[in-house]
């Protein structure tokens, strides 16, 4: 297992979305075992990868982290726009890139997905369980970016799904039961996390 930080990738907390089932309330600031999401994402980032950014079209509410805060170059296109900003930014070769309302990420998970993406030259490293895929917990390669730019350019189409079903994926399987893929959509699934 590695144990420095990886140099050749940033560690990316997408936060640009609306809340909109929050009243407009930042989901990276809702509390999960007494700590704001985000900051419990940071703290793992920080432990992995030597360049870390966040995602966000509102910068001012992120400031008290000192970390750099990019917005979206191609507005109102959900996460794959998220995405692409990063790719964008990034002065490194990929980003593993988190949706900032995953309260139980997993350090270990993480580089078990880095290792594999080194090693599989592929595009991207994405998790799989249940049948379900996990691009909002993803390492993605530099080299997507020309490609994912022209996605945004030439189609209307928001949903990740189409994208990645034209590039180059290495797939990692998890168990089912892993909860380090959840994440918080609603007040209702707060309230059912705070119940167990």
């Amino acid at each position: 297992m590695i144990d420095y930080l990886i140099d050749d990738c940033s560690g990316v907390i997408l936060a640009g979305g609306k809340n909109t089932r929050y009243g407009g309330f930042h989901k990276a600031f809702l509390r999960v075992e007494n700590q704001f999401i985000i900051e419990n994402t940071l703290n793992i980032l920080k432990s992995i990868f030597n360049d870390n950014f966040i995602i966000a079209n509102n910068k001012v509410i992120f400031s008290k982290y000192q970390l750099p805060v990019y917005s979206d170059i191609f507005f109102n296109r959900g996460p794959i726009g998220g995405i692409h900003s990063a790719l964008q930014h990034t002065s490194k070769k990929s980003i593993f890139v988190v949706s900032c309302d995953m309260p139980f990420i997993d350090k270990s998970i993480i580089l078990k997905m880095y290792e594999k993406f080194k090693s599989s030259n592929r595009n991207a490293c994405v998790p799989k369980h249940d049948n379900n895929i996990e691009p909002l917990h993803s390492i993605y390669s530099k080299e997507i970016l020309k490609d994912l730019e022209n996605h945004l350019q030439n189609s209307e189409d928001n949903a990740i799904y189409k994208f990645l079903s034209t590039i180059d994926i290495e797939y990692l399987n998890f168990e089912s039961s892993k909860q380090e893929f959840v994440n918080i959509n609603s007040p209702e699934d707060l309230e059912l996390l705070n119940k167990l």
